[in-house]
């Protein structure tokens, strides 16, 4: 039985859903425009808790003081799914999101936006339509490294981050290995 994230270091991407455009003050990035539709935020957690410790930070909704960039779109898109790679190192963050840069259905609403200690052009992405993580999983096999493990994805319910009630899917670079549950 699963008990949640893992608390294993590793990457993510967090799958938001903004609902109206909004106008969001976004620290030293000023105010910016983020029309409706979904959003893909790639991170990484490699301190104290691993994937556990962010994304219940990320999940919070933006509560307390904002400390990075998505905390502050946090108070406006709601999280649905979070996709987790655990044991991948934390150079594997600008890998995904390059997969995701490259990807020819989505742009770059903010240029820079969680990407101000890195080359990469942001790690915000939006989609007109929720994405899917069939066709990353056979691209991101080779980032977990040694001892990580398959591509998981949590369903988010709407209005908790409870990850323990969370619907799981697993999946593997050849196949989707199948759905798990946590306690109700």
């Amino acid at each position: 039985m699963r008990a949640g994230l893992p608390t294993l270091p590793g990457v993510y991407a967090l799958i938001l859903f903004c609902p109206r455009e909004r106008r969001i003050a976004v620290g030293a990035l000023g105010v910016r425009r983020f029309p409706a539709g979904w959003y893909v935020y790639v991170g990484s957690a490699c301190g104290p808790g691993g994937l556990r410790g962010r994304a219940g930070r990320h999940l919070g909704g933006g509560r307390g003081s904002p400390r990075w960039h998505i905390d502050f779109l946090r108070r406006a898109a709601a999280a649905r799914e979070l996709w987790c790679l655990p044991g991948a190192p934390a150079r594997a963050e600008h890998r995904l999101a390059t997969l995701f840069a490259c990807s020819p259905e989505a742009s770059v609403p903010v240029p820079r936006f969680g990407a101000s200690d890195c080359r990469c052009r942001a790690h915000l992405f939006a989609f007109a339509a929720k994405p899917r993580p069939e066709p990353l999983a056979a691209h991101l096999a080779g980032l977990a490294g040694p001892g990580g493990g398959p591509l998981r994805v949590f369903s988010l319910p709407l209005r908790t981050a409870d990850l323990a009630k969370a619907p799981e899917m697993v999946y593997s670079p050849r196949k989707r290995l199948g759905r798990r549950t946590g306690k109700r």
